[in-house]
């Protein structure tokens, strides 16, 4: 599959979760005219969607919910998108990526979030389910950001956020071939 096709159908993915997940919050009002109360899982007005792909299987979407609690939704074709909580408190958007086995010593997806203390904290899959949210630190001013790969390294996931100062910090942890 070429890389343009690819390309086209992870855009064509994310559109569609987009429209799912705007219409799990919106509000519709009723015969009586009354708004119903938008869900906690409904992402926050305003805030950026993180978007990751477990290989070129499918899309999972990640986003903060009215409570700064992240919630990550899975798109595949079996069934309806139901949304995970994956906890939290954070300010904005969180982002994402997926890290395939045997690059690190973790594997499965990573999730980074600048928390209520305009801190950099992080979670993560491993064999025995999720992490539980860990600071890495700094003082943000933005959300963050995270590639794996490209031009940083081929084996360096990294994260960059704006600091207070307007500069651009990043972290970078480096795996190996066999994740040691």
């Amino acid at each position: 599959m070429t890389m343009s096709i690819r390309l086209t159908r992870a855009l064509s993915v994310a559109a569609a979760a987009s429209l799912v997940i705007i219409t799990m919050g919106s509000a519709r009002a009723g015969a009586a005219g009354a708004v119903p109360a938008v869900r906690a899982d409904s992402p926050q007005p305003g805030v950026t969607l993180g978007v990751a792909g477990e290989g070129n299987a499918w899309t999972d979407l990640f986003y903060a919910g009215t409570s700064g609690q992240a919630w990550m939704l899975h798109m595949s074709n079996m069934a309806q998108p139901v949304p995970v909580s994956l906890g939290g408190k954070l300010i904005g958007g969180p982002a994402a990526v997926w890290i395939r086995p045997g690059t690190f010593p973790i594997s499965g997806f990573a999730v980074f979030g600048r928390g209520m203390d305009n801190r950099l904290w992080w979670r993560h899959q491993s064999s025995a389910g999720w992490s539980g949210w860990a600071p890495l630190g700094g003082a943000l001013t933005s959300k963050p950001t995270v590639n794996i790969g490209a031009a940083v390294a081929p084996d360096a996931l990294s994260v960059f956020v704006r600091g207070p100062n307007g500069s651009v910090f990043g972290r970078t942890l480096h795996g190996t071939p066999n994740g040691s």
